[in-house]
């Protein structure tokens, strides 16, 4: 979605995560309210979770914040590049 709002959209990358996070936090709420419905939430690796991601995101946030545009496309595109390697050798 990045590549997408980035790279053909011409949006930087801050705006584009921005988007991006916006979109998750829709479809997030909407699959929370069918769990929770379905009572199919085990809560107590979910709040470690929550804690967990809102911990690294705040972190992330506050690192990138200072960095140039052009280190933060190098160090996404390394990131990608690893995780399609991990996935592949799965």
């Amino acid at each position: 979605m990045i590549l997408i709002l980035s790279g053909v959209n011409g949006l930087g990358i801050v705006k584009a995560n921005s988007i991006k996070v916006f979109v998750a936090l829709l479809f997030t709420i909407c699959a929370f309210g069918i769990f929770t419905i379905e009572n199919k939430i085990d809560w107590m690796y979910g709040i470690n979770l929550a804690i967990g991601s809102s911990i690294g995101g705040w972190v992330t946030s506050r690192w990138s914040f200072d960095k140039s545009e052009k280190i933060m496309r190098y160090i996404l595109c390394v990131i990608i590049c690893f995780l399609a390697i991990r996935l592949w050798m799965i």
